[in-house]
């Protein structure tokens, strides 16, 4: 049953690659029916090196956890995640090793938690 997906996801891919005007790219629609969805968890060992790299350059000391393929404005982005020093961060890169954005979650939870204190009674 894998083997008749993955000929099935190989031939739409063959498909969608033959009929776009330019064979180099293939459509958003064929991205998101081959790989199953609009986000996709990846092993750290088959994200590209330049999107490593970039996340690596853009938060010195990062050590990755998890990556993640998605599709956010019909634009397909890696969104790496990982720990420098006791901080959490998430990276999202382009397919062309572009930072697009550095989020710090511990930044994000402090603020958070900042709003409810002032909104609190006690």
């Amino acid at each position: 049953m894998k083997l008749a997906g993955c000929m099935l996801g190989s031939i739409l891919l063959s498909l969608a690659v033959g009929c776009s005007s330019s064979s180099s790219q293939v459509t958003d629609e064929a991205m998101f029916v081959f790989h199953g969805g609009p986000d996709r968890d990846l092993a750290l060992a088959d994200v590209p090196a330049n999107i490593r790299e970039a996340a690596l350059r853009a938060v010195p000391g990062l050590v990755l956890r998890s990556a993640e393929k998605e599709m956010e404005d019909g634009v397909w982005i890696y969104s790496l995640e990982g720990t420098a020093g006791e901080e959490e961060y998430c990276v999202e890169v382009s397919l062309e090793g572009q930072v697009l954005e550095v989020e710090n979650e511990d930044d994000d939870d402090d603020a958070d938690d900042d709003d409810d204190d002032a909104d609190d009674d006690d």
